[in-house]
């Protein structure tokens, strides 16, 4: 048995019937809240309704013969957007909270890629299981689960055939410079703000039609764990039988 393995979830709210994905989400909120409530307070939601129409993405780590989430994210499409009738979550976000200049470099953007016909995901609720922020503390550590994360996301972004990518770095945590490190840029020159659902901390808003050369090794690398990822895809109504083992699946204390 493999040491990781990744988890993609199309869709929650088209597989909702199916009690391993009601699991699966209740699980991807527990580690979501209580990560952020570690570091911006009580008063923190990392979850909207882009959650039910959204792609979960989560890394599984094998200890003590069972596999257990490490880390989460969520990326949603301005494709699925716009079947759902959301504003993309890059452009609300900006209109909330944002300069003039990153509101129109957002609509900029989002116009460029409705002409060329190219998607555009926004990337977002970053979130590592809070047992493993103590256990996995050491340089080498946190680089493997960095690079993990870099081949995920650039695996994902080939398969599923999306161009371009928006994200927001909090200053504080210095997610900011993951992201960089990633080949992400900022949108524009004043694209750094407070935003207000997450204590007012400080962000930046970047873009990235191209990843770093670093993350493209890193997907290389690789590559196998992402092919051999389990994949619930949009309208499933099943989970294939070899894949049982994440109906046990449970969040550590």
């Amino acid at each position: 048995m493999p040491k990781y393995k990744v988890l993609v979830i199309d869709n929650i709210l088209s597989n909702w019937k199916n009690p391993t994905v009601q699991n699966l989400y209740s699980q991807i909120i527990d580690i979501k809240y209580t990560s952020y409530r570690k570091v911006y307070g009580k008063y923190i939601a990392p979850f909207d309704t882009t959650d039910f129409f959204g792609t979960h993405v989560i890394l599984l780590k094998k200890f003590n013969n069972e596999y257990v989430p490490l880390f989460t994210y969520k990326t949603v499409t301005s494709a699925n957007c716009k079947k759902y009738g959301i504003t993309f979550p890059g452009l609300a976000l900006v209109k909330n909270d944002g300069t003039a200049p990153s509101i129109e470099a957002m609509k900029s953007l989002l116009d460029q890629c409705s002409r060329s016909h190219q998607d555009i995901s926004y990337e977002a609720g970053w979130a590592i299981q809070n047992q493993f922020r103590k256990t996995h503390t050491s340089a080498g550590d946190a680089q493997k689960v960095r690079d993990l994360l870099f081949s995920i996301v650039v695996n994902h972004h080939r398969e599923f055939k999306i161009p371009h990518m928006v994200a927001c770095g909090v200053i504080k945590v210095k997610t900011d410079h993951v992201f960089k490190k990633m080949g992400m840029h900022p949108l524009c020159d004043n694209a750094i703000f407070k935003q207000s659902n997450v204590g007012n901390e400080e962000i930046q808003v970047l873009h990235t039609s191209k990843f770093s050369d670093y993350a493209y090794q890193q997907a290389d690398e690789y590559k196998e764990l992402w092919d051999e990822k389990v994949y619930i895809a949009e309208d499933s109504n099943y989970l294939p039988q070899e894949y049982t083992f994440i109906n046990e699946l449970k969040v550590a204390a």
